[in-house]
């Protein structure tokens, strides 16, 4: 299941260490695994490992996987508090008074 993924980096990895290898040959190499491991970022992909990983484990003899639980966030964060408006005094006053400044 892993070599799928590790064989892309196996490649890159050996890619970028050969001694004739030119910066617009790494940075291709680099392009291809990108692309490569986008592809596999798809619900498609992950249901195939996740079917191949479940076989293997039926297989050993192992406990089912299980999807993990999703944890509601509390209220706490949740809860949508309403913008306050904060009376400011006029640029004119001055400090610590609401008197306007006589010159």
């Amino acid at each position: 299941m892993a070599e799928d993924l590790m064989g892309d980096l196996e490649c890159l990895n050996a890619s970028l260490q050969l001694r004739k290898q030119t910066v617009s040959g790494m940075l291709e190499a680099v392009d291809h695994v990108k692309t490569s491991m986008q592809d596999k970022r798809t619900e498609e992909h992950f249901d195939v490992l996740f079917s191949k990983a479940t076989a293997v484990a039926t297989k050993l003899d192992l406990q089912p996987i299980q999807m993990p639980h999703v944890r509601k966030p509390t209220k706490h964060y949740t809860v949508r508090l309403q913008p306050i408006s904060i009376p400011m005094p006029s640029p004119c006053t001055e400090p610590n008074s609401t008197t306007p400044w006589t010159q």
